[in-house]
Order: structure tokens, then C-alpha cells, then sequence
């Protein structure tokens, strides 16, 4: 089986990303065989054994099973004299990869440590695991040292200043890149291997040819095969185009099964008969759904979107739309790829009933890295996509609030009236998820705690101040939110007396949405007797 297997690898011909149909044939005959040999393998064959199975998991799509991953443990720690450097390390990296994809932390650092040649994969997944854990200062660190002679590093690197909404950037990467490939396969036509990585460029381009405009205005008609689309691409078995066209189809079938699942009941022709679908199971060979979806992804370095063109964006959703299960590995996805908009979708991942059933370390963490992500992305409210994502990351932050505890949800209140009091929180946008946070945060607060955020609230900017001409009513109002019993802890310090005069001077304005909330936060509670408006 070894000696077969290894007249397979070095009979690839280097494609990027293998053709469907060849995925399909060595995962079916990886799965039917791997077993039987793994029982009769010696000491060496097991490792030799370990190292083509991972190659061909990874080239097929296919995640890392239990008994695959175990038979390459054991090579690297029992056998690892059978194996050369670039073997060994190439081990190493899909078990880091596989690490990461279920979000075993422990093993991918162990993995990171004992990498010994392969530099670009390792930045490469470190990059990617600052990704998926919305670590986006990590990710602004490790993105530029995702580099090495391999072309497709350049679109690698590309896909991960989309993650950073640098479709700018991101744009120039794949033009240098596009232009390295047409230099290196102008010195050698007949490679496979430089042929499916311009193919993948040629695709990307035809993305990024608005952004770069002036960078490609001077070029002559015939320049750019990317514009012309020839057919060598599809004649070489490496056309992106195909490959998406997989996906789309996947994604449909799938659709099209939880449509007919979801119908128990089938009308058969004749008159009073019927098909009861209510106790039927579906089995399913092949990797998990949507599995192929984000090893492609990983694979050549494709992102959601560059600028206002959709890459896989469009795809990630559907696929989250129709995922079957959805566990912690899913929910981080989900809090990564749904869309930047208040839709159903974010209601079947973090509904009230959804976030009551998640656990509360995964709520804490996944809470810790939007409060980073939503201020990595107030410091670039200059780019309108920075606007959209915050505006998901705080309502997916409000959600997730309810599940705190006394403590960190008044730090979670208080933190949102920072926001609130930020020059830089002026777009109307921001306003609703704004409220939505601050409104959650103290539902989860006790009443006798609250009597403290009183005054905190109170100091808030009013709408005149927020920058809202004209859509004033969309600002956060707390003085509704208090009950007349959380201001009994008030006292006469100058604070009160300052927030109290400002309000009555602010309910003498004649904006009517300023002066009735000047009013009911200078009357709520009774704040000022003596002082109160008629």
C-alpha cells in the first residue's frame, strides 16, 4: 500500500487545488483501505504509511480522522528516524492545521514548537489562528510575515488583509503576485505546478481590477489573460471556475435535502396515501459539510470579500445557513462570517434560547475577543467596513451579556459608556447595537448594584452631542432604563449637582428630542426637587 501510494504523490502534477473528481477518488480510496493497512504495516511501513495518508487527507479535503492522526503521532514519536525533515514537518503542519480547525490550543502550540523547517506554514497558521479567534491586533502583527517563494504566499497573505478589510493592500499583494507568476511562467510554460497558482491569481484579479484601476490602466488589450479567461485553465483540470461551481452545487443539494427533510409528510398519487419521512436517517459518506468550503479557503487563500466584491463570502453564509451541527467550533465561525447586517441569521446562532444553551467558557471567550475586535475597529471608522463589522460585533456582544455575571456585566456597562463618550462613535449605524449593549448589560445587573451606575449614566452624551443631526432618535436613552428606586443612592457631590444643571440647560434647547430627554433624566428620580422642571 506505501509503494502505491507514494507512485500516486510523485504522479501528481501539482495542481494548487486537485480536481473534484480526483478528491473524490483518492478520498474513497483512502477511507476503504487505510484501515486494513494501518493492521498490517510494520514499524517503518506505519511511518511511511503516516506521512503519504496525511498527504493525501490534505490533498482530497479531507479533515484528519482519529485513527489517522493517532498513526501519525506515533510516527513522529516512536519512528521518526523513517521520515526526512520535510516529511516530519509536513506531518506536523496538517496535525497543527487539524488543531486548529476543532480549536485545540494545547496541541497547536505543541505542534508550533517542534516545527522544524517549514517557517511559512508555521506563520501562515499562526496568522489563521488569530483569524478565527477574531484576535485582529494578532492578526495586524502576523499578516506580513506570511511570506515565501511559493507564489500562492502572496495570495495567502492577500486573503488575510481581506480579514483586515484592507482590500487596498490586499489588491496591490495579488497584482505583485499575478505579475511574478506571468514572469516565472514566461521562463517555463509546461509546469502544472505555476499554472494552477495563475489560475487562481487570474480568478482573484478579476476581483481586484476596480481597485486597481490606475495601476492597470496603461495595459495593453491583449496584456492579461485574466480579462479573456482562456480555456487552458479548464483544459489543465485547475479552472476556478469549476471548482466553484462544485461548491454552488454541494451547497444547493444540501438546501435542497433540509428543504425535503423538513417535509415529514410526502402526498402520494394516490388518493389517500402517503410517505411518513418522520423517522427516516440520512447517511452520508465523505468529509464533513462544508469542510471542502474552508479547506479551500485555506488553501489558496481566499477571504470573504476584497472591498465590495464577494470572494466565498456569499458561500459562507449559505453554508451556515444549512450547517447541521452547531458547536463550539461552528459558533466561532458563525461570530467570524456572518454577515455584517441584523438579519434571521444571527437569530439561529445567538438567539436568546441559543446563548442560554452555550457554555459559559465559550461565552466568556468569544465575549473577550469581540470587545477587542470592536476596538481594534473603532480606531478605523475612516473605512465603512469597520462600520459594518462593529455594528455586528456589538450586537453579537449585547447578546452574549445576558449570560454574565453581576461583576463583569456592570465592567461590560461601564466599558459601553466609554463608547458612548467617543467622539469617534458618531455613525447612526452604531447607535441601535450601542443601546442594545448597554440595555442588556444592566438587565443583568442587580438592582441594588445598579444605584452605582446612576450618575455614570446620567454623564452620558446626549444626542445634541453625538454628532446625529437630523437622526437624533436613533441615540441610546438610559433614563428610561432605571427604576425611581436605583437613584436612592444619589448624594450632593458636585457631579450631580453638574449633570443636573446641564440637563435643565440642555431641556431649555429647542430640539424637541433633546429637550425630552433632558427633561426626563433632570426628573427621573426626583434628582432635584428644588430644581425640577415643570
Amino acid at each position: 500500500m506505501v509503494e502505491k501510494w507514494r507512485e500516486d504523490r510523485n504522479s501528481y502534477p501539482g495542481w494548487l487545488v486537485a480536481p473534484y473528481s480526483e478528491r473524490l477518488r483518492l478520498q474513497y480510496d483512502t477511507l476503504h483501505h487505510v484501515q486494513a493497512a494501518i493492521d498490517k504495516a510494520s514499524a517503518q511501513s506505519r511511518a511511511l504509511l503516516a506521512y503519504e495518508a496525511i498527504w493525501r487527507h490534505e490533498v482530497a479535503f479531507m479533515p484528519i480522522y482519529q485513527n489517522i492522526a493517532k498513526l501519525a503521532e506515533d510516527a513522529l514519536e516512536n519512528a521518526p528516524q523513517y521520515l526526512n525533515v520535510h516529511q516530519r514537518d509536513e506531518i506536523r503542519v496538517a496535525l497543527m492545521r487539524a488543531a486548529r480547525r476543532c480549536r485545540d490550543w494545547p496541541k497547536f502550540e505543541a505542534l508550533t514548537s517542534k516545527i522544524e523547517l517549514a517557517r511559512e506554514d508555521l506563520a501562515y497558521e499562526r496568522a489563521l489562528r488569530c483569524r478565527d479567534e477574531l484576535d485582529f491586533f494578532g492578526l495586524t502583527a502576523a499578516a506580513d510575515s506570511v511570506r515565501g517563494d511559493d507564489p500562492i504566499w502572496g495570495i495567502r497573505r492577500a486573503a488575510l488583509y481581506c480579514e483586515l478589510a484592507n482590500g487596498e493592500q490586499a489588491s496591490k499583494i495579488i497584482l505583485e503576485t499575478w505579475n511574478e507568476l506571468k514572469r516565472r511562467r514566461s521562463k517555463d510554460r509546461a509546469s502544472m505546478w505555476l499554472l494552477s497558482r495563475e489560475a487562481w491569481a487570474a480568478w482573484l484579479m478579476r476581483r481586484v481590477d476596480f481597485n486597481l484601476r490606475k495601476e492597470l490602466r496603461n495595459k495593453s488589450q491583449d496584456d492579461d489573460e485574466f480579462d479573456r479567461w482562456p480555456v487552458k485553465y479548464k483544459a489543465a483540470n485547475c479552472d476556478p471556475w469549476d471548482e466553484t461551481t462544485h461548491i454552488d452545487h454541494d451547497l444547493s443539494e444540501r438546501i435542497a435535502s433540509r428543504i425535503k427533510d423538513a417535509e415529514t409528510i410526502e402526498p402520494q398519487f394516490d388518493a389517500g396515501t402517503y410517505k411518513d419521512h418522520s423517522k427516516s436517517i440520512r447517511f452520508r459518506n465523505g468529509p464533513p459539510p462544508g469542510y471542502g468550503l474552508f479547506a479551500l479557503a485555506d488553501r489558496v487563500g481566499l477571504s470573504t470579500s476584497i472591498g465590495n466584491y464577494d470572494v466565498l463570502g456569499s458561500r459562507f453564509v449559505q453554508h451556515l445557513e444549512i450547517a447541521p451541527n452547531r458547536d463550539e467550533a461552528e459558533t466561532w465561525t458563525a461570530a467570524l462570517r456572518l454577515p455584517n447586517s441584523k438579519d434571521g441569521l444571527i437569530d439561529r446562532y445567538f438567539s436568546r434560547i441559543r446563548v442560554a444553551s452555550l457554555s459559559l467558557p465559550l461565552v466568556q471567550a468569544i465575549a473577550i475577543r469581540l470587545k477587542q475586535a470592536i476596538d481594534f475597529g473603532r480606531e478605523r471608522f475612516s473605512e465603512t467596513e469597520w462600520i459594518s463589522r462593529t455594528v455586528k460585533n456589538t450586537e453579537l456582544l449585547s447578546r452574549l451579556v445576558v449570560r454574565f455575571g453581576p461583576e463583569d456585566a456592570e465592567k461590560t456597562f461601564r466599558w459601553a459608556l466609554e463608547l458612548a463618550n467617543d467622539v469617534r462613535w458618531k455613525h447612526w449605524r452604531l447607535f441601535e447595537p450601542l443601546e442594545d449593549l448597554l440595555v442588556r448589560s444592566l438587565e443583568a445587573i442587580p438592582s441594588p448594584q445598579r444605584q452605582g451606575l446612576v450618575l455614570p449614566a446620567m454623564q452620558m452624551k446626549l444626542p445634541k452631542d453625538s454628532n446625529s443631526i437630523g437622526i437624533e432618535h436613533h441615540w441610546p436613552e438610559l433614563a428610561f432604563k432605571f427604576k425611581r428606586r436605583d437613584f436612592g443612592a444619589r448624594d450632593t457631590r458636585f457631579a450631580w449637582s453638574q449633570v443636573i444643571g446641564s440637563l435643565i440647560e440642555t431641556a431649555r434647547d429647542r430640539s424637541d428630542i433633546n429637550r425630552t430627554r433632558a427633561n426626563h433624566g433632570s426628573n427621573s428620580g426626583e434628582l432635584a426637587p428644588s430644581r425640577k422642571l415643570p
